[in-house]
């Protein structure tokens, strides 16, 4: 986070004048690209790390004792938090640092990455991204973007509720699930429409 903060507030911020309405300040644009860029290498070691554990497994190299999604849930946990109180409690992290997280967790769905389930299902409701997207703006921008997040997590449950089989996992990842929809159903009920 400090340098993300160190890298944005090197570039040389643009008069009032030359600044467009309704347009961030040119560090917040280099905190955002370089912040995308970060999660982009964070999130292709993820994906390649779990498909080379299933690939070993598959291949019957060494036998499947799961993905060790804890420390990406870890990193990019704290790394939401840092930006939060980096940002300030009232305000929280902005819309554009929002949508690039949203962005990498679609990217990081339980759809690619099915050995991250559990993680991914704690992030997209985690206590600052989660009613940070609701609320993001008056014109409910970040709607969309949590909307695509709960419905690949729908996706993710599809084929076990259609089969009727539910594991001891499913039978979790489907409460998790529930859960997040009895939050959206409670404090926001315009979103479910």
């Amino acid at each position: 986070v400090h340098g993300i903060r160190c890298c944005g507030r090197g570039q040389q911020q643009q008069p009032k004048a030359e600044q467009k309405e309704g347009q961030p300040p040119s560090s917040i644009i280099a905190e955002v690209a370089l912040l995308t860029k970060v999660l982009a290498v964070v999130s292709r070691v993820l994906i390649e790390d779990h498909d080379q554990q299933l690939q070993s497994h598959v291949s019957g190299t060494t036998p499947w004792r799961g993905f060790h999604q804890q420390p990406y849930f870890r990193f990019l946990s704290n790394l939401l938090i840092s930006l939060n109180q980096w940002q300030g409690e009232e305000s929280g992290p902005n819309h554009e640092i929002l949508t690039v997280f949203s962005n990498t967790l679609y990217a990081l769905s339980p759809l690619r990455l099915p050995g991250m389930a559990f993680s991914w299902l704690e992030l997209i409701s985690h206590r600052l991204l989660m009613p940070k997207l609701l609320m993001a703006t008056k014109n409910q921008d970040g709607w969309p973007h949590f909307q695509r997040l709960l419905v690949v997590c729908l996706k993710f449950l599809e084929p076990s509720l259609r089969a009727a089989q539910l594991t001891e996992a499913i039978r979790q990842y489907y409460r998790g699930t529930l859960k997040i929809l009895l939050v959206l159903l409670h404090d926001y009920p315009c979103t479910l429409r």
